[in-house]
């Protein structure tokens, strides 16, 4: 039923907005889907429907050979959360976890002023490993950091502190607007703890955050957040290939709460760094890649528009983070958006996507790929 309603929502909702195709020019003064922005009860202002995810400008991530996955220098970082910035985007999202991410936001902050302008948002629980941790079996690009495990966690009332207060240091802001608990394997159990939650919420008084979230791949678990009334704010994984989380988005929209999407182009699965891979069998979501490829002619351009249209077409979702590690990869994702204008290929995808069971949330994929570059393969 669900289904149906989404595909309802796109053709009634999705595109009223857009009135140009992939190959066109703008026709209309009208605003851009990539800079609508939707207001959110809970945090009582509006975010812009693109948010950046700054963890590519920090940490190697996503999917492609090691060079792709590659974490930029300083210079293209810092350009990257000008043009975004610059492009409308009012959303940033880093994290404990993301190596240099918060640093590199936090320079960004101290010389725009454009820290009043912005929501940004972290996350505790998850911290950075570096290379020479005794754990770490591969160490990242720049060499202090660790790609496999690229982080740990720790949900003790000590260590949440302390991740907030690190990032209110390397961020240098006083003020945090989204703090969130970056849910691992045992998400129930730090839930129903509540020893991580008493923490940001003594933090909250103390006016170094101005809303609790939490970030969760569990639906189950999920809905459980929402219900309980203690956050303003959820972050979960929801694309075409994994739809495994529409009914705790609508619950949450229905709460008034923030309903942030990660893992829109599904880690990179659907975009041009999956190629290389697809004809390994252990490729994750294979099946499905495969069918909606065929159904775009092999395009990738509209594959990607495709699939961020398909976020953009449901009213529940408040804002949807797109990793960016330059300039020009943001631009040209906001542009798909803007431009993508066939709600029948829309209704097609999603009524293709609703035969296959979700095998796994696509944010695991980040270990297969460091899998397959230790073992030699495409790196």
């Amino acid at each position: 039923m669900f289904k149906k309603i989404i595909l309802l929502s796109t053709i009634l909702f999705g595109f009223s907005h857009a009135t140009i195709g992939l190959a066109n020019t703008p026709t209309s003064n009208l605003i851009p889907p990539s800079n609508t922005k939707r207001y959110v009860p809970l945090l009582k202002t509006s975010i812009n429907f693109i948010g950046l995810g700054a963890l590519e400008i920090g940490r190697d991530w996503g999917v492609g050979k090691r060079e792709v996955r590659k974490h930029p220098d300083n210079e293209v970082a810092e350009a990257t959360l000008t043009a975004a910035v610059n492009s409308g985007v009012t959303l940033i999202d880093t994290a404990n976890a993301y190596h240099l991410s918060q640093q590199r936001v936090g320079e960004y902050l101290a010389h725009s002023g454009k820290r009043s302008e912005l929501i940004i948002e972290s996350k505790v629980g998850n911290y950075s490993l570096v290379a020479t941790d005794k754990r770490c079996k591969l160490p990242s690009s720049d060499g202090i950091y660790c790609n496999s495990p690229a982080a740990a966690y720790d949900f003790s009332a000590t260590a949440v502190t302390k991740d907030v207060n690190v990032s209110l240091a390397q961020l240098q802001t006083s003020y945090l607007d989204i703090v969130y608990l970056h849910m691992g394997d045992t998400p129930k159990e730090v839930l129903e703890d509540k020893q991580a939650l008493a923490a940001l919420q003594q933090l909250k008084k103390q006016g170094k955050i101005r809303h609790i979230g939490i970030s969760v791949d569990d639906p189950k678990v999920a809905i459980q957040a929402i219900n309980s009334g203690d956050f303003d704010a959820i972050q979960l994984e929801y694309n075409l290939l994994n739809q495994s989380n529409a009914e705790a988005i609508a619950l949450a929209h229905s709460k008034g709460m923030a309903v942030i999407v990660r893992g829109g182009l599904a880690t990179g699965l659907l975009t041009p760094h999956v190629a290389p891979f697809l004809n390994d069998p252990d490729l994750p979501y294979r099946e499905q890649i495969h069918a909606l490829l065929d159904l775009t002619h092999h395009n990738y351009q509209e594959l990607m528009a495709l699939e961020l249209a398909f976020l953009y077409s449901n009213p529940n979702i408040s804002a949807v983070i797109i990793g960016a590690s330059n300039p020009e990869q943001l631009k040209q994702d906001m542009s798909l958006l803007d431009q993508f204008n066939n709600p029948q290929l829309l209704a097609q995808a999603t009524q293709l996507m609703s035969h296959y069971k979700t095998s796994k949330f696509t944010d695991s994929v980040d270990a297969y790929f460091a899998k397959k570059q230790q073992g030699g393969l495409p790196s």
